[in-house]
């Protein structure tokens, strides 16, 4: 026989107070006066045997009261036989506690009916003392085996944490645990979880020790009420100041009933700068729009909040804005351009590019490495040193659109190109070469073009307000 709580087994030594009491009577005889032998009871004769028999009958219950008393407190325990190490079983318990466990069912949150099951579990174990308990947190007190009352102490501290782990990530944690416990029965593992399919993995391609065995215990509600924040993305990849900007948000609702009027609010620099409502259908998704400008440099910080119950953590969507900076553009000319040139009319249609049109023969070459862009426009002769500094300016990074004279320097711009890697200027035969016609949807060309004509075999873009020359 063993003890859960062998130290309890020092209360045996209570069993020498009755004893004690036995052997030296404490009672003292008391004298009693009187006068008149009439008034005297009639004394009963016994035998001193039976007398002293009844005593110790007495004493030995006392004795056995006591001792089975301290006995009960030591909880005893029968080992099988074979069993190494005074373990009956060597059981690990998981319990996940990720933010997905705040969810409700029948306004009970996932987690405490978790605990629920788990005390429950424990009147089916009272004796063991080799039980763990691992949660998300795996802290280093995880590593300590646990009597019963110890899992349970633990386990009512546990609360929820917004890390997450993988059920392999767990079963590894476990097994790597256990090694150390020494016995011949089989370890037990338990996973009480929600089984999220997002961060528990694939369960299939998990491979299990015939030495382990697993045992699932899901907690489910057949209502489900969640709303996440899939993801947000801007309309267009530059971020303009002192303009409109576009920023779509996608909503997914994982319940099974649909939402309805969901206010959608979004906040920059913690300042709500818009708000809309949305409806989402059960098991969808859906998505929103806002439209808000920036006054400011340097980084935002941005935030999409919503008020959805009882899963809150995921109610908010952070992100951080950069505007874009202004896009250099050094535009080269001969001299002879005029007040209506398309290609400054292009790039002035949007606060997004600085123009800077300079004439090729007043050009100071310092200004190439501060652009981004740099545009030949119909330039008849390059300098050497103009020429060096646009080959450094490309080989660093920068770009280069070469737009050509009718009657073009082949020599002077091979001399450019072909370093450059670009080869085949073998000669200019001043045929026209049929260009395919721009896309319209794209926003660079917004408020370009005044309409689209589409006739039979060819699409006839006309110019519009800017300027810019009728293409066929």
């Amino acid at each position: 026989m063993n003890f859960l709580f062998p130290a309890f087994l020092w209360g045996l030594l209570a069993v020498l107070i009755p004893l004690a009491i036995h052997l030296f009577n404490f009672r003292r005889t008391k004298r009693v006066l009187f006068t008149n032998v009439s008034f005297l009871k009639e004394i009963e004769t016994e035998k001193s045997s039976f007398r002293k028999l009844k005593q110790w009958l007495i004493l030995f219950s006392r004795m056995v009261a006591l001792a089975c008393l301290a006995i009960a407190f030591a909880q005893p325990y029968l080992r099988e036989e074979g069993q190494v190490g005074g373990y009956q079983h060597a059981m690990s318990f998981y319990l996940d506690n990720s933010l997905s466990m705040q969810n409700e069912a029948n306004s009970k949150r996932f987690i405490d009916r978790a605990r629920s099951t788990l005390d429950e579990l424990m009147t089916f174990y009272p004796n063991l003392t080799s039980l763990q308990l691992v949660t998300n947190d795996f802290s280093p007190g995880e590593r300590n085996m646990l009597t019963a009352g110890q899992f349970q102490d633990r386990l009512a501290s546990t609360d929820l944490t917004p890390k997450f782990r993988t059920l392999e990530e767990v079963y590894r944690r476990q097994v790597r645990l256990l090694e150390s416990v020494n016995t011949n029965q089989p370890k037990e593992l338990f996973w009480i979880s929600d089984f999220q399919k997002s961060t528990s993995g694939n369960l299939s391609s998990l491979a299990i020790d015939s030495a382990f065995q697993v045992n699932l215990i899901p907690i489910q509600t057949g209502l489900v009420r969640n709303v996440y924040i899939d993801s947000v993305w801007l309309h267009t990849p530059f971020l303009r100041e002192q303009q409109k900007n576009v920023l779509y948000v996608k909503l997914t609702n994982s319940g099974n009933e649909p939402i309805e009027n969901l206010p959608v609010r979004l906040f920059l620099n913690e300042t709500q700068v818009s708000a809309t409502s949305i409806d989402i259908p059960a098991a969808g998704s859906e998505q929103t729009s806002f439209d808000f400008n920036i006054n400011e440099q340097g980084f935002i910080k941005g935030m999409v909040s919503f008020d959805d119950f009882p899963v809150t953590f995921d109610n908010r969507y952070f992100f951080v804005l950069n505007p874009s900076p202004l896009i250099s553009i050094l535009h080269l000319h001969d001299g002879g351009l005029l007040p209506g040139d398309p290609v400054a009319r292009v790039y002035r249609n949007d606060s997004l590019f600085r123009i800077e049109n300079v004439s090729v023969t007043n050009i100071d070459v310092g200004r190439i490495a501060t652009a981004n862009l740099v545009i030949l426009n119909e330039i008849h002769r390059l300098a050497p040193t103009l020429i060096q500094n646009l080959q450094d300016f490309v080989r660093q990074g920068g770009s280069l659109l070469v737009i050509p004279p009718t009657t073009p320097d082949l020599e002077v711009y091979r001399s450019l190109l072909e370093p450059l890697g670009v080869l085949g200027l073998r000669g200019w035969t001043g045929e026209a070469i049929p260009l395919q016609a721009p896309d319209v949807s794209i926003p660079f060309f917004r408020d370009v073009f005044e309409a689209t004509l589409h006739t039979e075999g060819q699409i006839n873009i006309m110019s519009g307000s800017n300027g810019c020359r009728s293409m066929t």
